[in-house]
Parts: structure tokens; sequence; C-alpha cells
């Protein structure tokens, strides 16, 4: 079926039809095939093929992620890491409209599964490191306890917390926060470097292609600890055993594996809070049919299984 020279894939959304001809003036003027991508819990996401056969991958974001994510910046950091090799180029960025066309990576897209077989986790591990230590100094931070902060307020004021209520009541929410600033204090009492972080390391926006992993979806970036963005990527996998959470760690960080596991556990609990809090914000106001509700309860057990091992593993009195 051809429509103003586009041909139609599944699931394109109809007033996303003439927003994407228009990204590009051959686009406007040749046949192209659109189809959409699933997944995604921020955007809507196209794959545009155009006459000559290349692909792109189409960004269209979601309404009241603004208040999530800052996209101008998350374009400047892709940028400043093109050079690494492993994130997708920038084709185009419009900053009115905050649409991005970004070079298409054919690959898998991996899951949690994934990540049991090692020379997968070693190729991820590979690029995670690679964009730690590239040297890139981003313009903003991503602080994590002040976003905890800044979510549990803004929930309070929208009465989201009060709308659905049977969540809040089901979970410690309060303790959580005043947690989340007790392990606060404990990581400032820590030297901190900070690194360019990806800080939303689940694995999805892990991209397998000829044997090489590219990490996409860099909304959440920012100047970083670097053990926090290991941790929410490991958080991310909790399907995994000791041993390859152990292999996994020791992949990283060598040596001084054992070191920082303590730390790594503190922020683990804080990604899950996190996550969580974000998840109540999408009952909301989020347009993509997804679970929030369900994924917010498994973000919030997460942190009490968390909290448990915090108090009888590490013995921290919270």
């Amino acid at each position: 079926m051809y429509l103003r020279n586009i041909i139609l894939g599944e699931n394109l959304i109809s007033e996303d039809y003439n927003i994407i001809r228009e990204l590009d003036p051959k686009w406007a003027k040749s046949y192209i095939k659109i189809s959409r991508l699933k997944g995604g819990l921020f955007n809507k996401t196209y794959i545009v093929k155009d006459e000559e056969g290349k692909r792109y991958k189409v960004r269209i974001p979601s309404r009241g992620s603004e208040f999530f994510v800052n996209r101008d910046v998350e374009i400047m950091n892709l940028r400043l890491l093109e050079f690494t090799g492993v994130v997708p180029r920038v084709v185009k960025y419009k900053e009115n409209s905050k649409i991005a066309i970004f070079e298409f990576i054919p690959g898998i897209p991996l899951s949690k599964e994934s990540f049991k077989n090692s020379e997968i986790m070693k190729a991820s591990i590979k690029a995670i490191k690679t964009i730690h230590n590239s040297g890139v100094y981003f313009n903003n931070t991503f602080n994590v306890f002040l976003e905890v902060n800044r979510y549990y307020e803004r929930l309070k004021k929208d009465g989201i917390l009060k709308e659905y209520g049977y969540i809040a009541n089901e979970y410690p929410l309060e303790n959580f926060i005043n947690i989340t600033k007790y392990i606060e204090n404990i990581i400032k009492k820590s030297e901190i470097k900070e690194s360019p972080c990806h800080n939303d390391l689940l694995p999805a926006n892990f991209i397998l292609s000829k044997n090489k992993v590219y990490i996409i979806d860099w909304e959440f970036s920012g100047m970083n600890d670097p053990c926090f963005d290991f941790a929410n990527f490991l958080a991310e996998l909790e399907i995994l055993s000791d041993e390859e959470e152990k292999k996994a760690l020791e992949l990283y960080f060598g040596d001084k594996a054992s070191k920082v596991r303590e730390r790594i556990d503190l922020y683990k609990f804080v990604s899950r809070v996190f996550w969580g809090l974000w998840a109540m914000f999408q009952f909301r106001n989020s347009e993509l049919e997804f679970d929030f509700e369900n994924w917010c309860r498994f973000q919030f057990n997460e942190a009490l299984r968390y909290l448990k091992r915090l108090k009888e593993f590490w013995f921290i009195k919270i």
C-alpha cells in the first residue's frame, strides 16, 4: 500500500506519516518503507528504508518525557561519543520537535538471558568500559540521589502518589527515600572519579551486530560514578547467579572487584527505587502500551530484596 510516496509497514501510527516523510527532502520525493519497532518506553521508534535500501532509525518522543530527559543534551553526548565506535551515529536532529534520525544498527537486541553467554557478557562489558574510559567529558551530570528526590517530590505534587495510593501503601516508599539519603551519605565518603555514563543499561539497550556490541538510547546519559552505571547494569540482570555476577565484576574491575562490591550493592537498591518511581509517573502520563504498574511492582520488590541483602550481608543498619 502506498500513501504519499510511503510504503506502510506494520503498526505505523497515522499521525506520524507526514512527520516522518518531511524529515528529509529525499524521503518526501521518493518511495520509502516505514515500519514501527516494538519496545521503547519513552518514544515511538520507526525504521525507514529508502529507495537505495539504506535503513535509518527515527525516534519520535512521547508526550511528557521532557520532565525526565533533556534530548538536546543526549544528542550532544552521543556526538561526543561517536569516535568510540560503540554508539549509533546521529544523522539528523530536529531541535524544535526533538525528533532524531540515527544510523540503523542491524543486529539483535539483547535480553537478560543473553548475558548468560560469557562471550556476550565480555563484549558488553568491553563496550561499557570503552565509554567509561573514553576521556569524553559531558557538560551535564546524572545524580541518581537528586533524581530520586526530584521524582518523589513531583509524584506528591502532582497527586500521583495519592491517585495510586494502593501502590504507595503496599511499599514503604517514604522509608525507601530515607534509606536512599542514608546511602548517599555513605557513598559521599568514597572518592569518586566521574566518567561519561549511560545510566540506563538495561539489556534491550545493547545490540549485538557481527560479534560486536553497541549501546543505544542515551537519554539518561551524563557524568556519573561508573560504579552506579555498572550497578544499574547488574541490577537489570537479576537472573545471573552469584558466580556469574562475580565474574562480571571481575571482568570490569579486575582485582578491585571485591573492594567495590558493597558500593555496587548500595547502588543497586537506589537504582531499583529510581526506576520504580519513574514507572509510577508512567501510569498516568505514558501514551505507550506497556504494563507500567507491573514493572513498578517488580522494581520495588527488587528494592526490598536488595535492602534485605544490605542488612544481612553487609550488616548495614538501616
